[in-house]
């Protein structure tokens, strides 16, 4: 690493590069002569002017001032992992709730689910009187054809998938140490929102309908903080 110090107060440690001056002066003195141009005064006035004639002086640094220099960049370092923890801290607290969020979400469920079957069972049961009169239904086919429906419906398997990728989520996020823990958290809440769409696809009630929303809702809260980590 390396620093180095200008004066920008005045031109006391401004130097001038021979070498640079020269080489401007008689090229463009030897142009001129070329061109027929004859050279005044202000041509030095403008070479010196030129890129890199005027330099600042590199003046070497004491012992004192390189350990001063050290010790307010070791500062600046300390603080800036100092913020970086509070605020690592601070992302952790805040993706924490909305993940037990969506958990407490999805443990009220169950609660709207017996309600939900019925529903269904009731509107084919509907649907089925209206044609009962001009079909005959075969009771036994219809049992089939009702649990192969109802299977279709069924968010037994999306519900245990959702609370094993919040559970993973959650290991996660308290490992010590994990380089690639942001893309790992990222991945997951990927899985995360395709369970819960898929429980919403399935829901066919309006309460798992409006949990689904909210689950959805904490889903992008933990997202966007995801975005910082990442």
């Amino acid at each position: 690493m390396h620093f180095f110090i200008e004066n920008t107060k005045n031109n006391t440690n401004l130097d001038i590069c021979e070498s640079k001056l020269k080489n401007y002066f008689f090229k463009l003195k030897k142009i001129a002569e070329e061109l027929d141009i004859k050279v005044s005064e202000e041509l030095f006035n403008n070479v010196i002017k030129l890129p890199e004639v005027l330099v600042s002086k590199k003046n070497s640094l004491s012992d004192e001032e390189k350990n001063n220099i050290f010790l307010s960049f070791k500062k600046a370092i300390d603080e800036l992992n100092s913020f970086r923890k509070q605020e690592g801290n601070a992302l952790l607290e805040d993706i924490s709730t909305h993940i037990e969020k969506i958990i407490f979400f999805l443990n009220e469920i169950p609660q709207h689910e017996e309600n939900r079957i019925q529903i269904i069972k009731n509107r084919i049961n509907n649907n089925l009187k209206e044609i009962s009169n001009v079909v005959k239904i075969d009771r036994e086919r219809f049992e089939q054809e009702l649990i192969y429906y109802l299977e279709k419906f069924d968010i037994s398997e999306e519900k245990i998938r959702l609370k094993n990728h919040c559970k993973y989520f959650k290991e996660i996020i308290f490992e010590d140490e994990n380089i690639e823990k942001g893309k790992k958290l990222s991945f997951i809440s990927q899985e995360i929102g395709r369970e819960i769409n898929t429980i919403g696809s399935k829901a066919n009630e309006i309460n798992i309908q409006k949990i689904v929303i909210l689950m959805k809702n904490e889903l992008e809260k933990i997202k966007e903080q995801l975005m910082n980590v990442l």
